[in-house]
C-alpha cells in the first residue's frame, strides 16, 4: 500500500522521484491467504449428510458457494430479494450499506438455486430464507460437515 501511495504522489507531481522503484517485496506474512474448496470437494460436501446436520445451514452454504454472498448477507436475505421472473437476487450488502451508493448487488440465480431457496410459504415475502443461528455455530457446523466429507482443509464460512 505504501509503494501505491508514493506512485500516486509521483503521478501527482508531489514528489520527483519513486523512492520504491526497484525494490521487490518478498515476503510478506501479513498476507492473508483463503483456503478454498476445489470442484470436487464441493460435490463430495454437498452430497455428504450425516445424523443431526442442519439443513439451512447446509443449504445456506451451498448457496453461498455458488454465488459468492457473505454470511451476513444470506443470513439476511428474504424471499422479497428473489425475483422469481427474472431468476435474480437483489440486496444491500451489509458490509457496506449506508457507506457506499455501489452497496446493492444482483445475483443470478440458476434453476437450482431457486430450488434451493424455495418460495415463500402464504406469500410471507418479508420471511427469510435460510433460519441461521450465530455466525460462531454456523462455522461449528461447518467444521463438522467439512470432517464427515472427510475434507482435510480448515473451510470458514468467509
Amino acid at each position: 500500500m505504501f509503494k501505491r501511495m508514493v506512485t500516486a504522489a509521483v503521478d501527482k507531481d508531489l514528489i520527483k522521484k519513486n523512492p520504491c522503484r526497484g525494490f521487490v517485496l518478498k515476503n510478506d506474512n501479513m498476507t492473508l491467504q483463503k483456503v478454498i474448496l476445489l470442484r470436487e470437494e464441493i460435490q463430495q460436501l454437498v452430497a455428504t449428510h450425516f445424523e443431526g446436520e442442519k439443513g439451512d445451514i447446509h443449504q445456506a452454504f451451498i448457496f453461498g458457494l455458488y454465488t459468492g454472498v457473505r454470511w451476513c448477507d444470506t443470513s439476511q436475505l428474504t424471499y422479497r430479494n428473489v425475483d422469481y421472473t427474472t431468476k435474480t437476487l437483489r440486496f444491500q450488502q451489509q458490509k457496506t450499506k449506508d457507506h457506499s451508493s455501489r452497496s446493492w448487488v444482483i445475483v443470478p440465480l440458476n434453476d437450482t438455486l431457486i430450488r434451493l431457496i424455495g418460495e415463500p410459504s402464504d406469500d410471507d415475502f418479508d420471511e427469510r430464507i435460510f433460519k441461521l443461528p450465530h455466525y460462531n455455530i454456523c462455522n461449528l457446523y461447518l467444521r463438522k460437515w467439512i470432517k464427515e466429507a472427510g475434507i482435510k482443509k480448515k473451510i470458514t464460512w468467509h
